[in-house]
């Protein structure tokens, strides 16, 4: 038993719960998918402006897309950068990564044709993957599928 300041006795025999572990919820999913998605549509738009004329109009119009596709590079890497940042102290598990980049990619990948190829009013239906890198989305969907 320890002494208090009343004089009182307190007893020292509390149980010590380990600290929580946190899973690090669904803003790296999404963070993920999106950097993914930005540099995959990068990536594909600077190999395009490259191999393919007619994707801009002029020298000015592929520097643009050039320049564009930097900038796209770069803000997906800090929004990467940012998610890991959010995983940090949590448990380690390849679903923060594996599935919001694949999903990324995928949705990148139709942005960028839809990009390449104007689509008018398709351009943002690639944005509905980001419902897909929810965590409670996933699993909704791995409990459909397991029965």
């Amino acid at each position: 038993m320890s002494r208090t300041q009343g004089g009182m006795s307190r007893r020292n025999n509390a149980p010590v719960r380990p600290p929580r572990v946190r899973n690090g919820g669904t803003v790296p999913d999404v963070l993920f998918c999106l950097a993914s998605g930005a540099i995959t549509l990068a990536l594909i738009l600077l190999v395009t402006t490259f191999t393919n004329s007619d994707v801009a109009a002029g020298n000015v119009g592929t520097e643009l897309a050039r320049l564009f596709a930097a900038a796209l590079i770069a803000a997906g890497i800090f929004i990467f950068l940012v998610g890991v940042l959010l995983l940090q102290g949590t448990k380690p598990s390849t679903g923060h990564y594996s599935t919001p980049i694949l999903l990324g990619v995928i949705g990148g990948a139709v942005e960028a044709v839809l990009v390449i190829k104007p689509a008018g009013m398709w351009i943002a239906v690639p944005l509905v993957v980001l419902i897909f890198a929810l965590r409670p989305v996933r699993r909704l969907f791995g409990r459909l599928a397991h029965r």
